[in-house]
């Protein structure tokens, strides 16, 4: 998927076809974050350490928060949670009609998971994701910085 956002998949000459794909890979994950993440993601290349638009690094508050060897372990495992809200706190902006149809898309798969299969496999799905984006080594980047 990150290599869907730098239209890798079918090559810049067809940015849509990239962004259709990466709707699709992302509706096992239970969140529609697609869009989003190639838009903020395009500026954490752009602007790499600017505290203000690179939403992929902590905040001042992040790591004041968990500076312990317990509290990087939980900022770790919380991790998805900060990538997903760090960039409505710092970085807020205006959704993308694209934004919103791929959040309508996205939120009528999870209605069918429901439906066909309960919250349960729902919250399979989400918690898979928070497994899978949590304990991951590209978070050490907290650890090493202090």
């Amino acid at each position: 998927m990150h290599e869907i956002s730098h239209n890798l998949a079918f090559g810049y000459s067809r940015p849509m076809h990239n962004r259709i794909l990466g709707s699709i890979c992302y509706l096992p994950i239970g969140l529609p974050m697609s869009i989003s993440f190639e838009k903020h993601h395009r500026e954490h290349h752009r602007y790499q350490g600017d505290e203000v638009i690179d939403t992929d690094i902590p905040t001042l508050m992040e790591s004041r928060l968990f500076e312990s060897t317990f509290g990087k372990f939980m900022w770790v495992c919380l991790q998805p949670f900060f990538y997903t809200f760090r960039p409505l706190i710092i970085n807020l902006k205006q959704p993308t009609r694209l934004e919103i149809v791929h959040m309508i898309i996205h939120l009528s798969d999870d209605a069918v998971v429901v439906y066909c299969f309960g919250w349960q496999a729902l919250a399979y799905l989400l918690i898979g994701s928070i497994l899978a984006m949590g304990l991951h080594p590209d978070c050490t980047r907290i650890m090493i910085t202090k």
